[in-house]
């Protein structure tokens, strides 16, 4: 149901400071409900945010870009993801855990190429965060399905793993079809 102008602005700024919340369910949420209230003023709203020094406020702004219709925001959006998902050091795990639960968020298939190498990440949240996006995301992409096949074999995100499988349903039994037939392909993954 469609809000009121005037009551929407009052609302503005505690729906704006839901940006920082916990849950990056409640971040996209809050993202949404800016976009509708603004419109196409939301993204000069987040286009600040990308440089932020929380990592949660800058990938929240980012999925705000990366849903833009402008190709310069996209860019954007892309370039802030990519840069905190490829940071490495162990103190950067919380940055690339968000990056990895947000990236489920941009339908974009541009975007979903970064979910790959943080399915690998050291650390086991990121990993988890990462496998979790690429079920979220769906099947409609074989691009996660040999890096969940791969995963099977590592011990402690082969449950992780095996459920988004399965999740895919009848989408990934061809892939899974031709893993079990290589020969060459690990007997555990087999």
């Amino acid at each position: 149901q469609a809000l009121r102008p005037d009551l929407a602005r009052k609302w503005l700024p505690a729906i704006e400071r839901l940006l920082t919340d916990e849950d990056e369910d409640v971040r996209a949420g809050a993202v949404r409900a800016i976009s509708v209230i603004r419109g196409e003023e939301s993204a000069g709203l987040m286009r600040p945010y990308v440089d932020d020094s929380n990592p949660r406020v800058a990938v929240t702004a980012a999925v705000a870009l990366g849903t833009s219709r402008s190709a310069a925001d996209q860019r954007t959006a892309f370039e802030v993801l990519q840069r905190l998902a490829k940071d490495s050091r162990e103190g950067a795990a919380p940055a690339r855990r968000e990056v990895a639960k947000a990236l489920a968020h941009i339908p974009d298939p541009q975007f979903h190429d970064l979910l790959v190498p943080l399915m690998y990440d050291a650390n086991l949240e990121v990993a988890r965060a990462a496998i979790r996006s690429a079920g979220r995301i769906g099947s409609e992409s074989v691009l996660f399905v040999p890096a969940l096949v791969s995963l099977l074999r590592n011990r402690l995100l082969k449950a992780d793993a095996r459920g988004v499988l399965v999740g895919y349903g009848e989408a990934a039994v061809e892939p899974l079809a031709y893993f079990l037939r290589d020969q060459d392909e690990d007997l555990w993954v087999r």
